[in-house]
């Protein structure tokens, strides 16, 4: 009788110590299920490959807060859309002329650690029934591989064009010009301008005989590090999206 009643006391005490100890500590913040607002955007940038019946197109979307409005800038090479954003049940949908013919539209999750993914992406064209989205990252703008030079040191990056298989080089000489070099030689200096808070780049210089946006993301397919770059100039295979790696 006597082990009995032991028994249950000590049951007792170790439920009891359990339930002030549970009570006491600090819950897990339940980051999953709590809805993504316009302003949770804002750390983040967004970069995508479209395709429709004439090309492949490299875009980026990124967020900033002004007077208590959170925007959306989505640029491409030569071209660039603003909006404010409007987050409803996680899902951001971007509308490139708020027409209708052109529409991004994300589907965001959150994890326990509160970092935001993409569940579903999705692009439509009215105007080309078959376009589709072939890529689409959310990631943070202070994990973007840097690509700027610090005005000392060239920042080089290296890439093969599909026609020919020679290697192309990117060279980021200082804080705005760039030029690239092939078996050809080497191009003038071209200027170039930060964008998605320094996640990207574009060049709009008319010397460059066209429109250049270059992305760099932390992983793209499995490549790791690397800057995405499309251009308009002949020089950079026009229209074509080059998987650029860091020397």
């Amino acid at each position: 009788m006597k082990k009995t009643v032991l028994a249950i006391v000590c049951m007792l005490f170790t439920i009891s110590l359990i339930s002030s100890c549970s009570k006491g500590g600090d819950a897990a913040p339940d980051n999953q299920n709590k809805a993504i607002t316009a302003k949770d955007l804002t750390p983040y940038y967004i970069t995508s490959i479209r395709s429709n019946a004439a090309k492949k197109t490299l875009s980026v979307i990124y967020f900033t807060s002004a007077e208590g409005q959170i925007n959306a800038t989505w640029d491409k090479a030569g071209s660039r859309r603003a909006a404010p954003v409007t987050v409803t049940d996680n899902q951001f949908v971007f509308d490139e002329d708020n027409d209708g013919k052109y529409v991004f539209t994300f589907l965001l999750a959150r994890d326990n650690a509160g970092n935001i993914s993409i569940k579903e992406a999705n692009y439509a064209d009215a105007t080309s029934p078959g376009a589709s989205l072939d890529a689409a990252m959310i990631n943070k703008v202070s994990d973007a591989p840097d690509f700027q030079s610090d005005n000392i040191n060239p920042q080089i990056f290296t890439y093969t064009k599909s026609s020919d298989g020679d290697g192309v080089y990117v060279y980021f000489e200082t804080e705005s010009r760039w030029h690239i070099d092939d078996k050809h030689g080497s191009t003038p200096l071209f200027s170039y301008y930060t964008v998605a808070g320094g996640a990207g780049w574009k060049s709009e210089d008319p010397a460059s005989k066209g429109q250049t946006i270059g992305v760099s993301v932390p992983d793209y397919n499995g490549n790791g590090p690397v800057m995405l770059i499309q251009s308009t100039a002949d020089e950079l295979e026009s229209d074509h999206i080059h998987i650029s790696a860091k020397l």
